[in-house]
């Protein structure tokens, strides 16, 4: 997940079991791009450029195509890594034992359909 905001990527790291969130330097933004875009349409991201040591991903729900460097220790990560997983939205409230009451995949989810 990569906030454009914060300048940040948030990964998995399996060795650890946790989620580690890594600075990195946006080199490319472009927003407002449709998954019928030239740019996007029949290509599989991530795009990893060992040279440049950038990825490229992107983001349907944000209709947004970034590319961004990578630490130089992190580049040696397997490719999944930096693939982009689904987007949920969890409900649940404090006094609840902090037991989520609804969970919603939020990439697979069309609202506005019928």
């Amino acid at each position: 997940m990569f906030d454009l905001e914060k300048s940040t990527v948030t990964i998995y790291v399996p060795q650890s079991q946790s989620l580690e969130v890594l600075n990195v330097e946006f080199v490319n933004k472009q927003m407002n791009i449709r998954p019928s875009h030239p740019m996007v349409a029949g290509k599989k991201f991530p795009i990893i450029d060992m040279e440049k040591q950038t990825v490229t991903e992107y983001s349907r729900r944000l209709q947004a195509l970034v590319t961004f460097k990578v630490p130089a220790d992190k580049l040696s990560l397997p490719p999944e890594t930096w693939e982009a997983g689904d987007e949920v939205r969890l409900y649940y409230k404090e006094n609840a034992k902090h037991q989520a009451l609804r969970f919603m995949n939020i990439t697979k989810t069309n609202i506005f359909k019928k």
